[in-house]
C-alpha cells in the first residue's frame, strides 16, 4: 500500500485542488472510510470506496495505487494489475515501491503489472529526455509527490511542528522518509517530498540541482529560487491538510538535501525556523554576507552533523560552513561522528535532542 498505516506513513500528491468534496452524509470522506477499511483489512468495503474515490478525483494517483492494492488482496488480481496501471497513468511513480510492496505478492507475474513497471521507466524517461530543467522546476513548483509521516496517536485537533526531509542525489523520499522513525515519533509531522530532476539511467533516482555546467550561474540562479518556491509550496500544502504549528518549519536533509537545507536557510529565512544539513556543504555560488546577516535578523537555527570519514563531502567543507555561520554568530550546533558518508545512529539521536530542545518550546 502506499501508505503505511502502521506508521502513519502517507504519499500524497502536492498542490493539486480537489475538485469533489466525495464525502458520505454522515461527513467521512470516500477516502476516509477507503483508508479505514484497509486499516480493518476489509478489503471488498476498501476497494468499493476507493473506486468511488478515484471516479471523484480521477487524477489521485495514490488513490488508485492503493485501490490495486486492495483489489489483490480481496483475490482480482487481473483487475489489480490493470488498476495499477491506470495509477501509473495517472500520475504514481514509486517503481521501488511498487516493487517492494506486499500487496502485490499475487500479481507480480501479470503482464499489466510487468507492463506498469515499464510504464513508470517509460514515463520517467520520457520526462527526463524532452523537458528542460528550468521546465522541471517550474513543474515542480505546481506538482510534487511527498510523503507524510504523522505522530503517534496523532490528533487532528492538535497543531504539529512540520519537519521537511530532503533526501540525497541519486535517491527518493520513499526510503528517506525511514529517518523519521528515529526521531521524536509524537511530536512532530514529518514530510519528505521528491526531488525534482530525475537522474537518467537511474532507477527512481533524483536530485535537487540541475545538471548544468559551472559557468552558467544565471540558470542556477533561477533554478534554486524555483526549487525553494517549490519547498515552500510543499510546506504550504501540507499546512492546508493537516495543522500544523505556527508560520514557519524545519528541514533535515543529508548530503545533497543537507546542501538544499543550507540553501533554505539563506533564501527564506522568513519561513525556515531551523534546519539540519547531515553531510552536507553550503552551496557557495548562494553564500553571501547580506543572506547570513539575514539569518541571524530571523533567528534561523542549524544543526550541523557530519562523518569524520566522509570522502564524498569532505569534513573540512562541513567545518568551512561551521566557521561561516558563526563568524555571522548563528546559532549553530556542531557534531561529528567516526563515520563515512551516511546518517549513522548518534547523529539521530543528537537531531532528535535538537529538533526538540528548539522546536517544540
Amino acid at each position: 500500500m502506499a501508505h503505511n498505516i502502521g506508521r502513519r506513513i502517507i504519499a500524497l500528491l502536492c498542490l493539486v485542488a480537489l475538485v469533489a468534496l466525495a464525502v458520505e452524509p454522515g461527513g467521512s470522506s470516500y477516502l476516509d472510510i477507503a483508508n479505514q477499511a484497509y486499516r480493518d483489512q476489509n478489503w471488498a468495503r476498501s476497494a468499493e470506496y476507493y473506486k468511488k474515490w478515484v471516479e471523484a478525483q480521477p487524477s489521485d494517483h495514490t488513490a488508485w495505487y492503493n485501490w490495486a492494492c486492495t483489489l489483490a488482496l480481496s483475490g482480482q488480481p487481473e483487475l489489480a494489475a490493470k488498476t495499477l496501471l491506470n495509477a501509473v497513468e495517472a500520475g504514481w511513480r514509486g517503481r521501488n515501491h511498487t516493487e517492494r510492496d506486499p500487496d502485490f505478492e499475487t500479481i507480480r507475474e501479470l503482464a499489466d503489472y510487468k507492463r506498469a513497471l515499464e510504464r513508470i521507466d517509460e514515463l520517467l524517461a520520457e520526462q527526463a529526455g524532452n523537458e528542460s530543467i528550468l521546465g522541471l522546476y517550474t513543474q515542480q513548483s505546481r506538482l510534487s509527490q511527498y510523503w507524510l509521516r504523522l505522530p503517534a496517536n496523532y490528533d487532528p485537533k492538535k497543531a504539529y511542528p512540520l519537519v521537511i526531509l530532503l533526501h540525497g542525489r541519486g535517491h527518493n523520499p520513499e526510503g528517506f522518509i525511514s529517518l523519521a522513525d528515529d526521531l521524536d515519533t509524537l511530536n512532530f509531522i514529518y514530510a519528505a517530498p521528491q526531488a525534482p530532476n530525475y537522474i537518467k539511467d537511474s532507477r527512481n533516482g533524483f536530485q535537487f540541482y540541475p545538471s548544468l555546467s559551472d559557468d552558467d550561474s544565471a540558470t542556477y540562479t533561477l533554478a534554486a529560487e524555483l526549487l525553494a518556491e517549490w519547498i515552500i509550496q510543499v510546506s504550504k500544502d501540507v499546512g492546508e491538510r493537516l495543522k500544523t504549528k505556527g508560520m514557519k518549519f524545519w528541514i533535515a536533509g543529508f548530503s545533497q538535501g543537507g546542501s538544499v537545507a543550507h540553501l533554505m536557510g539563506m533564501l527564506r529565512p522568513d519561513a525556515v525556523a531551523g534546519y539540519a544539513a547531515l553531510g552536507g556543504y553550503i552551496p557557495d555560488r548562494f553564500a553571501s554576507a547580506e543572506r547570513f546577516e539575514k539569518m541571524k535578523q530571523r533567528g534561523v537555527k542549524v544543526f550541523i552533523g557530519h562523518g569524520t570519514e566522509d570522502e564524498v563531502i569532505t569534513p573540512d567543507e562541513a567545518q568551512d560552513a561551521l566557521d561561516t555561520l558563526m563568524d555571522y554568530e548563528i546559532d549553530v550546533t556542531y557534531r561529528t561522528y567516526a563515520v563515512g558518508h551516511q546518517v549513522s545512529d548518534s547523529m539521530r539521536v543528537d537531531l532528535k535532542a535538537w529538533l526538540q530542545r528548539n522546536a517544540l518550546k
